[in-house]
């Protein structure tokens, strides 16, 4: 029976090989479209999930008030707080701090060749020496508990120690990092994986924060508030607890100057799950992203494909002159009409098949060239989910019935006397259909394109 429905599929879409071309066409166009927007939507939302205590970690936000002047939160805290907060409240498991400064032009240089090789490194941090205790970056050299406890201690990615290095190895050998406040040696201590492109701050180069004692840095100054913290707790029920330590705290160590001046600040945690599409603070270390607009592609998405069904529902109703003297003379010869519907419904079933292997075909081609046109740099990680293809599968049978349901049902309900007769008649609207789902499509990605662009430009600070 599945032999005698598949001759038949491709014996109609032989015949009708307009009609082919623009289900398949159209259908794979929009699934490509949909597959892109998927991809990307999950890769947004998927941010910082490798972390190991990522329900647990909290970020420190401060908000700053003053008279007359109107409240501004900002990422960072005052430098002594976490560890004061931390040695007070048992709740906390471990803290990290951190501060970005490679705004400042780092370049490093390999001082243990007759030759040194240089580079300049962005993505540059001081953090605390818990740093890997408190966040999911491995080590594929040194101790993730001593690589950074000493001011001389510096910890690379792979792909620095390989600029630097070559296929040496990098463990213990001496790098020059100079900046505005000069040059200073370190030692390699540590290499660590690169970043996984899902995380929201990506070191590349971590020296220890006790390197400020050097250049005179006071990180034991209760007047500013410059240094990223992330906070763990031992449980997320105590989250109310640590809040209300961190304002306490502050209360106690809160310099006469903020008093005379009115300035005062007001301590949040804001859960790490949270940070990089929940996020609009003036001052960020790391690219963030926009709940807003992934709410709004993840609708064009929903859209494109509804539309994209529609047209094949009217597509294939508009065939239903054709197709009705094809029923007729079935009915007549004996067909039943479930036999008439599964043949319907195979045919939707192999259009769509088509389609979707054309959409996953042109999708994977098309996520590495978006980053070039649009600078938003979408990675093929789905393809590699064996949850991906059970949606695939799922999508396919779904999509299939429901699009061929409405097309399959109306012609097998067709009575043979009048179609043969000869008093038959349908109104075709596909052309318009189509026309409109292309419109539509168009319309959406120009739109999402243009409401993206300034959080792009926005987010290549921080590339």
């Amino acid at each position: 029976m599945l032999k005698n429905y598949l001759i038949l599929a491709f014996r109609h879409l032989k015949r009708k090989k307009g009609f082919a071309f623009i289900n398949i066409a159209g259908m794979g166009v929009s699934l490509t479209v949909v597959l892109v927007i998927l991809q990307y939507v999950v890769q947004e939302t998927s941010y910082d999930s490798f972390h190991e205590k990522l329900d647990r970690t909290y970020r420190v936000v401060g908000t700053m008030t003053q008279a007359s002047k109107e409240a501004a939160a900002n990422p960072g805290s005052h430098a002594p707080l976490s560890v004061v907060v931390a040695a007070q409240v048992p709740e906390i498991e471990t803290y990290a701090r951190f501060d970005r400064i490679d705004y400042t032009n780092v370049s490093l240089t390999n001082k243990s060749e007759a030759t040194p090789r240089q580079v300049f490194q962005g993505n540059f941090y001081i953090v605390d020496s818990t740093f890997f205790e408190a966040l999911s970056f491995d080590l594929v050299s040194g101790d993730e508990r001593s690589a950074l406890t000493k001011p001389e201690n510096m910890v690379i990615t792979e792909s620095v120690a390989k600029k630097l290095f070559g296929s040496q190895d990098p463990m213990g050998r001496e790098i020059e990092m100079g900046n505005n406040w000069g040059k200073y040696p370190f030692l390699v201590s540590g290499v660590m994986k690169d970043p996984p492109f899902n995380s929201q701050i990506s070191p590349q180069v971590l020296i220890p924060l006790t390197f400020y004692d050097k250049i005179n840095v006071r990180i034991n100054d209760w007047e500013n508030s410059y240094l990223g913290s992330y906070v763990v707790l031992n449980s997320p029920q105590s989250i109310d607890r640590v809040t209300s330590a961190y304002n306490s705290i502050y209360q106690e160590h809160r310099p006469e100057s903020q008093k005379n001046q009115g300035v005062n600040y007001k301590y949040s945690l804001q859960p790490m799950a949270d940070v990089y599409l929940h996020s609009s603070f003036e001052f960020e270390s790391a690219k963030t992203g926009n709940y807003t607009y992934v709410v709004f592609i993840s609708i064009v998405g929903a859209l494109v494909l509804i539309i994209s069904w529609v047209n094949y529902v009217n597509l294939a109703t508009a065939q239903s002159v054709d197709r009705a003297r094809e029923v007729g003379i079935r009915k007549v010869f004996g067909s039943l009409k479930r036999q008439l519907i599964s043949q319907f419904l195979f045919e939707s079933m192999l259009i769509n098949a088509v389609s979707i292997v054309l959409a996953l075909t042109l999708a994977l081609s098309l996520l590495g060239r978006i980053g070039n046109w649009t600078g938003i740099e979408i990675h093929s990680t789905l393809i590699a989910e064996p949850v991906f293809w059970a949606c695939v599968v799922l999508f396919w049978l779904t999509a299939s019935f429901f699009a061929g349901f409405y097309p399959a049902f109306i012609l097998s309900g067709y009575r043979p006397a009048r179609v043969l007769g000869g008093r038959f008649s349908t109104d075709s609207r596909g052309g318009f259909s189509a026309q409109v789902t292309g419109d539509f499509s168009i319309c959406c990605i120009r739109s999402a394109y243009s409401g993206h662009y300034h959080s792009i430009q926005a987010n290549r600070l921080y590339a």
